[in-house]
């Protein structure tokens, strides 16, 4: 979280592709809300947190492909 608050601030992106738990995701959406697109997409924690995440690979590349493809 703290890592990827940082990175943005210095890097300045044009856009974020973002996986997180739902907890980091909230607070990371929160804090560039408004300032830049973001593509978030929380992991699945069926054994608890930090425990055998998983994530829908598929899905992210989806909203990849379709963000890229959209007209600026």
């Amino acid at each position: 979280g703290q890592l990827a608050r940082r990175v943005i601030r210095e890097r300045r992106p044009r856009a974020v592709v973002a996986v997180a738990c739902e907890r980091d995701m909230v607070s990371g959406l929160h804090d560039v809300a408004g300032k830049i697109p973001v593509l978030g997409l929380t992991m699945t924690l069926p054994a608890g947190p930090c425990k055998d995440a998983l994530l829908d690979l598929p899905q992210l590349e989806q909203w990849v492909r379709t963000y890229l493809s959209a007209p600026t």
